[in-house]
């Protein structure tokens, strides 16, 4: 689990193979500052990773650089999306492009790893199934913080489809090389 150090920017990884997690670290790892609070968690004060590095990937997959890796990866903003036609869209588009931005340089770092990897004769791959959120056109500015029913249902069936739609892809294209990445096609 990730969360930020309010006070030094660090990233904080807990792992419950030798850490017991507690509710403090869940709610830590979600408090989206300054929405939600940043929770103290033996003497830091931690927050969600949404402002540094929103989907973590570098760090668990080179900790597990020599085994073979089997990934699936969701997120809830999409690198790419429509253009805004106001300013409620371009808001969200903002919110979306900052933090879609962390996972695409994670997957890039993640490329090169692998790269290096197979240049050096070194085990270990990587397969990485990844989907994000494409919100609806009524979803504007604010988006993340909208957990009605509504938003909440039509965000698992996106869900859904667009891991059926990557895991069709991932059948059709099994893994060749060191790093193999598999996503759902943009909807048309």
């Amino acid at each position: 689990m990730g969360c930020l150090d309010v006070t030094t920017g660090e990233e904080v990884y807990v792992d419950s193979a030798t850490t017991p997690l507690t509710w403090d670290h869940l709610l830590a790892s979600t408090a989206a500052m300054p929405l939600f609070p940043p929770v103290e968690v033996g003497g830091r004060l931690l927050c969600d990773l949404v402002h540094r590095n929103n989907m973590p990937l570098d760090r668990p997959m080179v900790e597990k650089g020599e085994d073979d890796v089997l990934c699936f990866a969701s997120e809830l903003f999409a690198i790419d999306g429509p253009q805004p036609s106001d300013m409620a869209g371009a808001l969200a588009r903002c919110q979306d492009l900052q933090c879609a931005s962390h996972a695409r340089r994670s997957l890039a770092g993640l490329r090169r790893e692998y790269d290096l990897r197979d240049r050096a004769g070194l085990p270990g791959s990587l397969a990485l199934v990844h989907v994000a959120h494409r919100a609806p056109a009524h979803e504007k500015a604010g988006k993340s913080l909208n957990f009605s029913a509504r938003s909440i249902a039509e965000r698992w069936q996106a869900g859904r489809d667009d891991m059926r739609a990557a895991l069709a892809g991932w059948r059709e294209r099994p893994p060749t090389g060191r790093f193999t990445y598999v996503t759902a096609p943009a909807p048309q």
